[in-house]
């Protein structure tokens, strides 16, 4: 399923289940997302974020959930970075995949990313983890250190990140707004990390709600063209 696709069925869901009305009830409801894994995967509606005038939502808020874990941006930064770190000789299939997913969403061909798939990788270190929540609490954020408890694989991701980055594509919406690129912009960045020091700054950037500058020296090319993926 492609990223308008996506967007469309998942606001006609909202929109034909209350989702206003819920809202100010202070409701929610869980949608179990259907996917051709069979993956737990939970949509949670609507969220704290949601902005509502009169009978118009102005801000679509939801969450995805993973075996009944809450799945963020940053636990996708984190895992990326794991899996460079511990496979340099894949960064650049990592970059390709990620590239991809940004373009296709669900409709990616995985068989491509066949060493990623078939890499032995393992979760994160406990010390990473209480690092990347010391970030956090700096920012007076809260870490969802579980959703780093584990190593996603390349279907894994190939469903939880289109869910997660669909909520800036349609409240945020290319071509006159930034929408998705914003979390794929730092998605290439965990990628491109060379030490950990840059990987917490990426957790910086993920967690500001302004617009960082591009770092130098690494090609943002394909994320930049997302408007022309819609």
């Amino acid at each position: 399923m492609k990223y308008e696709e996506l967007r469309t069925e998942l606001i006609r869901i909202f929109n034909n289940n209350n989702f206003i009305e819920m809202y100010k009830n202070r409701k929610q409801r869980k949608l179990k997302f259907n996917n051709e894994y069979n993956y737990n995967i939970q949509i949670i509606y609507p969220g704290y974020k949601t902005k509502v005038e009169g009978q118009t939502v102005k801000a679509y808020d939801f969450r995805v959930d993973y075996e009944n874990i809450a799945i963020s941006h940053a636990n996708i930064v984190v895992d990326l970075y794991n899996k460079v770190v511990q496979a340099p000789f894949l960064k650049k299939e990592l970059l390709s995949f990620i590239n991809e997913l940004g373009k296709t969403g669900m409709e990616i061909e995985l068989d491509k990313y066949e060493k990623i798939h078939t890499y032995n990788f393992i979760s994160p270190s406990n010390n990473l983890l209480l690092h990347i929540n010391d970030v956090h609490r700096s920012l007076n954020k809260k870490y969802l250190i579980e959703g780093n408890r584990k190593n996603y694989s390349i279907s894994e991701l190939s469903i939880l990140i289109p869910l997660i980055v669909l909520q800036e594509d349609i409240n945020y919406p290319m071509p006159k707004y930034q929408g998705r690129k914003m979390s794929f912009y730092r998605y290439i960045e965990s990628i491109s990390c060379d030490n950990v020091a840059q990987l917490y700054e990426v957790i910086r950037r993920t967690l500001s709600h302004t617009r960082p500058i591009l770092f130098e020296g690494i090609d943002y090319k394909d994320i930049v063209e997302l408007s022309n993926y819609v």
